[in-house]
């Protein structure tokens, strides 16, 4: 919150939910509690890579990192960039020419569920995979559906994992190989099941992506929040059942815009 105050955006935000200052976030008590006290951010009116999201103090965004639901491949093209610096990975960008793709013998591809539906499509027979598809997912970017799924099964044989990153390139949840839902650390976002009108929602606050703040933001996706152990051996809460809300549904809140206590973000 301390990060999203010296942003344009959320400052008056908070200012009109008496956190205002250092002193009033740190006496509202555990995040939760002071997270009761801010509206809904609503797509609407603001880019998320608008000015008015961007922490000045921050510094800047590291590269993306992942997790492996799997033993690292040992040579992983990644469709985006920036990426983590590891042995073994190797940016390609999101429209790599896919004779030089194949040329390098990738063992996994990772990349934004777009970027990655388009290689898909392009049927390019050469590029073999042995090892999975990690599919990212940014906060109101297209998510890995299941049709994505059997879309990279179909092409590469490979099982495909979703990952779910915040506006500051920082990993929020993540698929593990008992594909059970989306892990995540509530030390790194905190996820709320929204019940307003139509079907829930899930919204997403990150607690590290500082750079790129995001606080209660609506996700357009559904789903709920499981505290019991999964099938990996994992303790801790996964978001599960989590698809895509009704275009009906995303339709009706598009609409109420900025009232009902709601806060508008595109």
């Amino acid at each position: 919150m301390l990060a999203a105050l010296n942003t344009s955006y959320y400052a008056p935000l908070l200012r009109g939910a008496q956190l205002g200052s250092r002193e009033a976030i740190h006496e509202a008590g555990p995040p939760e509690l002071a997270l009761a006290r801010l509206p809904r951010v609503e797509p609407g009116l603001v880019p998320t890579g608008s000015a008015a999201l961007l922490n000045p103090a921050a510094p800047g965004c590291s590269g993306r990192e992942m997790h492996w639901p799997l033993p690292a491949a040992a040579r992983t093209a990644v469709l985006c960039r920036p990426v983590e610096a590891r042995e073994g990975l190797r940016a390609f960008g999101g429209r790599p020419d896919a004779r030089r793709l194949a040329r390098w013998r990738p063992e996994a591809l990772a990349g934004p569920v777009g970027a990655l539906l388009r290689l898909a499509e392009a049927g390019e027979e050469s590029l073999t995979l042995s090892h999975s598809v990690i599919a990212f997912a940014t906060l109101r970017r297209a998510f890995l559906t299941e049709e994505a799924r059997e879309r990279f099964w179909s092409a590469w044989r490979v099982p495909a994992f979703g990952q779910i990153f915040g506006l500051s390139r920082e990993l929020l949840a993540w698929e593990c190989e008992a594909h059970q839902g989306y892990h995540f650390d509530s030390g790194r976002a905190i996820f709320e099941v929204y019940c307003g009108d139509g079907e829930p929602e899930l919204l997403a606050t990150s607690l590290v992506g500082l750079r790129r703040p995001a606080i209660r933001l609506a996700t357009c996706l559904t789903g709920r929040i499981d505290q019991t152990v999964c099938g990996c051996g994992r303790r801790g809460p996964r978001l599960v059942d989590v698809r895509p809300r009704a275009r009906a549904g995303r339709a009706r809140a598009a609409a109420v815009g900025a009232g009902a206590g709601q806060a508008v973000l595109r």
